[in-house]
């Protein structure tokens, strides 16, 4: 399952559109790791685990491990995005 999230994630890496990868984000059928959101928004784990602790982006804790709804990061993307998609 893991390999399969890579290739979509290397598919929309490679889509011109910058956003090309909300929709796509929607059809994950569970939630993400910081690792594949990191690797999905192209930026740093780091990062999206700043983003997490200030509550900037919408998470879940479970323990420890910090897990996304790609469905609720789809709809974060769209309402933080400085442009519009035609």
């Amino acid at each position: 399952m893991k390999e399969n999230l890579q290739a979509q994630i290397n598919a929309w890496s490679r889509d011109n559109d910058p956003l090309g990868c909300v929709d796509a984000l929607r059809q994950i059928g569970r939630m993400v790791d910081v690792q594949d959101l990191s690797a999905v928004m192209g930026i740093s784990s780091k990062q999206v685990y700043a983003l997490a602790c200030r509550g900037a982006i919408p998470h879940y804790r479970i323990g420890r491990a910090v897990r996304f709804d790609p469905t609720e990061i789809a709809e974060w993307l769209r309402a933080h995005s400085c442009g519009r998609r035609a």
